[in-house]
Formats: C-alpha cells, sequence, structure tokens
C-alpha cells in the first residue's frame, strides 16, 4: 500500500514530498501527497501554477532511490508524469479531445483552439553526483472556470469543456494509472509518450530564431533534434516553452 497524505493548504504538494523522503527516518520510499490549495505552485521554468482552491488536482509522487539511475531513467519520470495525465483525462472524459505538447502538457480543445488543461513538473534531488529522490507534481484543471491573464496562454479545465467530474474522481484516477504505470520500463514509457507527443515531421517555430524548423526525432533522452527548412542547420531543444506549434 503506498503510503499518503493530504493537506487542506500548502506552498507546494512537491514540497511535502521533498520534506518527508528527505528525511532517513521516514520508513517510506514511495508516497502521494495531495492537497485542496496551494500557495505557491510551481511549473517549469520557474513558472507558477495558478489554481483556486477545491477546484483542482493538486498531486505529488515521490520515490527515493537507492541505486543510481541513468539519464534515461530520470528523463522517463517526464514521460510517465503526462501519460498518466493523458490517459486519465481520456478515461475521465473519452468524447473530448485531448493531445501531448512537448514535453509534458496536456492541451484540450477548447472554443476552437487548443489550451493548457493539466501541467506537470519533475524534481529531482541530488546527493553528489546521485539521485536520491524523485518528485513528480501534476496539476490538472477540474472545476475552474476563470484563469489569470498573466499565465499568457489559452487555459481551459473538464468544467469550461461542460464535462461534470469530481476533483476526488480526477485524483483518485490519476493516483490509479501512476501506480499501474511506475512500473513500466525506461522503453515502453519513451516509446508511448513518443507515440503521443506524434511531433516527429511536424514544422515548428522556436521564440526568438528566425526560420521554420522541422522536427527531424525525438532523441532517447527526451530532447528534439531541429532542422531549419531553409539552411538544414540542425538543433537540439530541450524547452518546449520555446516551441511554437504551426497546427
Amino acid at each position: 500500500m503506498m503510503h499518503e497524505i493530504h493537506v487542506e493548504t500548502t506552498t507546494s504538494t512537491n514540497d511535502i514530498i521533498r520534506r518527508e523522503l528527505e528525511n532517513s527516518e521516514n520508513p517510506h520510499d514511495v508516497m502521494f501527497a495531495s492537497a485542496s490549495m496551494q500557495t505557491h505552485g510551481r511549473g517549469r521554468n520557474g513558472k507558477a501554477w495558478y489554481g483556486e482552491p477545491h477546484q483542482n488536482v493538486y498531486l505529488s509522487f515521490g520515490e527515493r532511490h537507492h541505486q543510481p539511475l541513468t539519464p534515461e531513467r530520470l528523463s522517463s519520470y517526464m514521460w510517465l508524469a503526462s501519460l498518466t495525465v493523458l490517459d486519465t483525462l481520456h478515461d475521465v472524459a473519452p468524447l473530448q479531445p485531448f493531445r501531448l505538447k512537448y514535453p509534458n502538457d496536456v492541451q484540450t480543445l477548447h472554443d476552437g483552439m487548443w489550451a493548457k488543461i493539466s501541467g506537470s513538473l519533475v524534481e529531482h534531488v541530488f546527493q553528489g553526483d546521485r539521485c536520491i529522490v524523485t518528485i513528480v507534481g501534476i496539476g490538472i484543471n477540474v472545476q475552474q472556470r476563470s484563469f489569470p491573464d498573466m499565465i499568457n496562454q489559452p487555459c481551459a479545465s473538464l468544467a469550461t469543456c461542460g464535462i461534470d467530474a469530481s476533483v476526488d474522481h480526477v485524483l483518485s484516477t490519476l493516483k490509479r494509472k501512476l501506480i499501474e504505470q511506475r512500473t513500466e520500463s525506461v522503453h515502453q514509457l519513451f516509446d508511448r509518450w513518443k507515440a503521443a507527443l506524434n511531433i516527429e515531421g511536424s514544422e515548428v517555430r522556436i521564440v526568438d530564431t528566425d526560420g521554420i524548423w522541422r522536427v527531424e526525432q525525438v532523441l532517447s533522452d527526451g530532447r528534439l533534434l531541429l532542422s531549419e527548412q531553409h539552411s538544414h542547420n540542425e538543433r537540439i531543444l530541450s524547452n518546449g516553452d520555446s516551441l511554437r506549434y504551426l497546427h
């Protein structure tokens, strides 16, 4: 049985996991932490994750490691996070379109455009050069109906898409998916993530960079190999915030 903690309010559910698993006296190596409200939720690249109390899923999953991890295994937690969210949303709302945006945002079709409905943040805690704890934080917009302008991108929730789902139901489904899929091999997770991205061959733009770029390959560590369509210059990219889909 996986150890679980739920609190009404916290800075971030990732902070709970970090405190618990960095504590050598804690007997648990694998655990969940959820909250009804986060005051300082975090996203990728130092961005804040905004969400109203009791309206959304705020969940973190953590593992303590006793053996060294390969770079691919470290990357696989990002794949696990996005795939379990995608599978959860397909279960909860099977008729609603969802897609995975590189590397780990999940979007839904809302008012004729793709809008963000979920994001995840993977944090690794190192002791020297060895990762001792991995934390996967996930937020899913469930019942929230308005979003701050400062987010600077279209956002949606299950509720704004006309889907009546409870936070508890989405949370329990997400936890079940994480338990089921966390034991998949690195190769299984990568192959499923790559297929869900469906980005190879797509044309994209890179923020603050001229030209139109083609995604040539999703590399085994999760980075993208791109080439510019006219100069054929190549570039490797790992920052999804710099990527703009053209379709």
